[in-house]
């Protein structure tokens, strides 16, 4: 289907809001909307006094593989991509959005000694001043700057008074620049970025960032922040991102702010923690990778000190709202289940195609792992990532659950139903169906039943109806470190690393190999393997099952599985 496809525009703008539709009109109308030279004239008052009262030591932004050595040589990594753009950096460097917006932000300062890190924040002002389509200027890249250039500002008093003038100008220019034409997480980190500032300067231009911020937090965290914890663009990553944030308003120790985040900023710690494997490292479900933020550990251990928690963070196996359920089990075994939607329907742009997908761990170690993501930008590789074959779960007739274009449009997206999570005493139960595939020939439907067994023993059931024959898949997508050292036609014995495990089928097809890809931070891939098991017909059944060992097996019936003298029913 091509770009300009009518129907799939129509598929696509039909789940957008009025007012996001009149905001991105009003951007589109509005000339100087990306122009920020108006703020550049512009004298600040005389620098304020700092009011903030951190509850506990910060915990700083990340610089990520950034190093004082390397920055001091000119040469900055982003998204594992390093390249050299000089010392100073030129701020006008051309790399693609996502590397220049990394450079924008300014947490690569982090990496520098504490005597180099406020000049350097000084000379990208000069360097990069406000003008007409700035990419350092645009909202989002400013939100994420704001944070750290407070955090430099409260050092020392002479810190304050080198930065505010930047400050100033930067927090005047957000707060009319708010991304009501994205929303989202984008908006989010508008409102974060001026509560933060705000409470950081007494004076009358901070107390009306802080009004503004705080206003748009009140509107946005209760829609934002589902009840179970999640952020409700349901990516693991941007969970470490805004709990991260929240956490770092929470411990200016602003009242107010404290009040307003308190809450959320609990639940969001504890979902964090379940979205986290054995390995301390987030699920890679949607849009996520690793090493972008600070490790996952270190933002919860942040949080706790901040809420003062003294116990009261609950760990938590089922994120309902989200439609993540988790499973932890003996020996540091561990699966992560994807039942929910995309997404907000109006923003589904960080969805893949991963209903009824898992991942899994053994002995602490991944060894049935999701795509990740690979980069925010139209490519080959990130269409493989978002696409439904990408995922441990079932394709029909080689289509998606969700009509995915572009970098992050969806047209058409299928939904889950029915699904019913119930927690057994050695395990837990998840069911449902989903209607991704009903616009094919035969309508199609998708059920799949987990049984998790907290001795690491995962069974995953299969079901497809059709009215027309149609070609099903089920796909496990292996760690690139697994290799198969024995197979037959109803079992694959595994090692990944020093951990060997066993994927046993049930009645059904025989399994085949596939080439796929993993990647698990920002361009990188590495190649794996895939175990797919296909058949064709208007009614197809799979039942696999995985866990440790190599002595896991179904029985003749096909409705259990037998592992080393126990029985795991399905």
């Amino acid at each position: 289907m091509r770009l300009s496809s009518p129907g799939r525009l129509f598929r696509t703008l039909r789940h957008l809001r009025a007012g996001q539709i009149a905001a991105q009109l009003r951007v589109r109308a509005t000339p100087g909307w990306h122009d920020a030279s108006w703020i550049a004239g512009r004298t600040p008052p005389p620098t304020p006094e700092v009011r903030w009262r951190p509850v506990a030591s910060w915990l700083l932004p990340d610089p990520q593989t950034n190093t004082a050595a390397a920055i001091r040589s000119g040469r900055f990594t982003f998204v594992n991509d390093e390249r050299e753009a000089g010392w100073p950096p030129d701020y006008e460097f051309v790399a693609p959005l996502l590397w220049q917006y990394n450079l924008h932000y300014l947490e690569w300062l982090w990496a520098l000694p504490a005597d180099e890190r406020v000049a350097s924040a000084i000379d990208w002002a000069k360097r990069h001043p406000p003008a007409a389509n700035a990419v350092g200027w645009a909202p989002y890249p400013t939100s994420l700057r704001l944070p750290t250039l407070c955090l430099l500002a409260t050092e020392t008093p002479a810190a304050a008074a080198a930065l505010w003038s930047t400050i100033w100008k930067q927090a005047e220019h957000l707060s009319k620049r708010l991304e009501y034409h994205l929303l989202g997480n984008h908006l989010l980190e508008n409102g974060i970025a001026l509560a933060f500032v705000g409470s950081c300067f007494a004076g009358s231009d901070a107390d009306r960032w802080r009004s503004t911020g705080l206003n748009l937090l009140r509107h946005q965290l209760p829609e934002q922040i589902l009840p179970d914890g999640m952020h409700f663009e349901r990516s693991p990553m941007y969970q470490l991102r805004l709990t991260h944030a929240l956490a770092l308003m929470a411990n200016t120790g602003d009242a107010e702010v404290r009040k307003l985040v308190i809450a959320p900023l609990t639940r969001m710690t504890e979902a964090l923690a379940a979205m986290c494997h054995p390995d301390g490292q987030i699920a890679l479900f949607n849009d996520s990778a690793v090493g972008v933020y600070p490790e996952p550990g270190r933002v919860t251990a942040f949080a706790a000190a901040v809420i003062d928690s003294e116990g009261s963070l609950q760990p938590r196996l089922a994120l309902p709202d989200a439609g993540y359920f988790i499973g932890r089990g003996a020996a540091e075994s561990a699966v992560l289940c994807d039942a929910g939607p995309l997404g907000p329907d109006y923003l589904p742009g960080h969805a893949h195609g991963d209903i009824f997908s898992f991942e899994l761990s053994l002995r602490g170690r991944r060894v049935v792992v999701d795509s990740g993501t690979f980069d925010y930008v139209p490519s080959a590789m990130r269409t493989y990532c978002r696409s439904t074959a990408a995922h441990n779960t079932v394709t029909v007739n080689d289509a998606d659950q969700a009509e995915f274009w572009g970098a992050f449009r969806v047209g058409r997206r299928g939904r889950p139903h029915d699904v019913r999570h119930a927690a057994v005493s050695d395990g837990f139960e998840l069911s449902g169906w989903h209607d991704g595939f009903r616009h094919l020939p035969g309508k199609p439907v998708h059920r799949r039943r987990f049984r998790w067994h907290d001795a690491g023993v995962l069974l995953v059931s299969d079901e497809l109806t059709s009215t027309a024959a149609v070609t099903a898949a089920a796909r496990i997508q292996l760690h690139p470190d697994c290799r198969i050292v024995q197979s037959n036609d109803r079992s694959l014995r595994i090692v990944c690393g020093d951990v060997p495990f066993t994927i046993a089928m049930g009645q059904g097809p025989a399994p085949r190999l596939a080439e796929g890809w993993y990647c698990p931070q920002f361009g990188v891939r590495e190649r794996s393997t895939v175990v797919v098991l296909e058949s064709r017909g208007k009614q197809t059944q799979f039942r696999f099952a995985v866990g440790p060992g190599h002595d896991l097996e179904f029985n003749s019936a096909g409705d259990a599985a037998i592992a080393g003298g126990s029985t795991y029913a399905a």
